[in-house]
């Protein structure tokens, strides 16, 4: 397996060889790779900002410039509306308004048009996810689909969101005195709560949360929901599997289950001690289950560009 120019990697462990070269442990695609060949560095920290395209309404993208200048012309490629991306590099104009270059784009964007007074880019969009009442959905999503709005408390659009969708979202407004949260993709808003005046939409965190089923233990089953009780989904992770966890739940025997992102499904954890928090905190154990790995993102740039 090969990565293609520009593909960025969570590594969750690093070995330096005899040679000086780093080796990073990839945690999606499973594997190790260098982080210089014989041409130089190849391999290089990630630490970008994320924005979205945010165009005008009825447009449906913001136009990519090719220079740094508001008077410069289109590359004709565009940035679709509500697409996040990173920037790789910013210029501040003599007038206030900073241009952006999209990571894996030729080109620049505007984060302001001060002449139409819109943001054609908006930073940073929080990511959620629509996570109703586990036990209502029955770990189906087309159980509880959650109507997307045209305005706060307003006529639905048609589209859904289903449980356990992740998206984008831009801000949140009131109506009524209920929250509503709009989506950055500009299809429209949907509740932040139910009925009954429960949270439904929850932050959920970019970056995946790597764990290691340490090669010590035997294999543990994937279950369909977090109970003890629940029906095994007829597959396992394995000693020494890397784990992608999206979500922890305490059971009502105590013990901790984790959702994995790179399975369908949840496995058990570890008994948490008797005063433990139930929102299952992080603790020290040298005898957990799984253990939480540090992450940090890496992009494969090889030597000559992109191509």
């Amino acid at each position: 397996e090969t990565l293609p120019a520009g593909w960025t990697i969570d590594a969750i462990e690093q070995i330096e060889g005899e040679d000086g070269i780093l080796f990073l442990r990839s945690a999606d695609p499973p594997g190790w790779v260098p982080n210089r060949d014989g041409s130089g560095k190849i391999m290089s920290p990630v630490d970008a900002e994320m924005w979205v395209a945010n165009p005008e309404a009825g447009e449906e993208g913001v136009p990519l410039l090719k220079k740094h200048e508001k008077d410069s012309g289109p590359t004709g490629s565009h940035l679709l509306a509500g697409a996040p991306f990173y920037v790789d590099g910013k210029y501040q104009g003599d007038d206030g308004i900073q241009f952006l270059q999209p990571r894996d784009e030729k080109g620049w964007v505007m984060d302001a048009n001060k002449n139409a007074g819109t943001e054609p880019v908006v930073p940073q969009p929080s990511t959620f996810i629509y996570d109703p009442d586990y036990e209502e959905y029955n770990h189906d999503p087309d159980n509880m689909p959650i109507e997307i709005l045209k305005s706060p408390g307003g006529e639905p659009t048609g589209a859904q969101l289903k449980p356990d969708q992740v998206y984008y979202m831009i801000g949140e407004e009131e109506h009524h005195g209920k929250p509503y949260l709009k989506l950055a993709d500009g299809r429209g808003y949907v509740a932040k709560k139910d009925a009954s005046g429960k949270d439904i939409q929850f932050p959920w965190p970019r970056k995946r949360v790597p764990y290691l089923l340490p090669e010590d233990r035997g294999t543990l089953a994937v279950l369909a929901k977090p109970r003890a009780d629940a029906t095994p989904l007829g597959i396992s992770v394995k000693p020494g599997e890397v784990l992608l966890i999206s979500e922890k739940r305490v059971g009502d025997d105590g013990v901790e289950y984790l959702k994995l992102l790179n399975h369908d499904g949840w496995i058990q954890g570890d008994k948490l001690p008797a005063n433990a928090s139930q929102e299952a905190p992080d603790y020290p154990s040298d005898e957990q289950t799984v253990r939480p790995l540090r992450l940090r993102e890496y992009r494969y740039t090889p030597p000559g560009g992109r191509d």
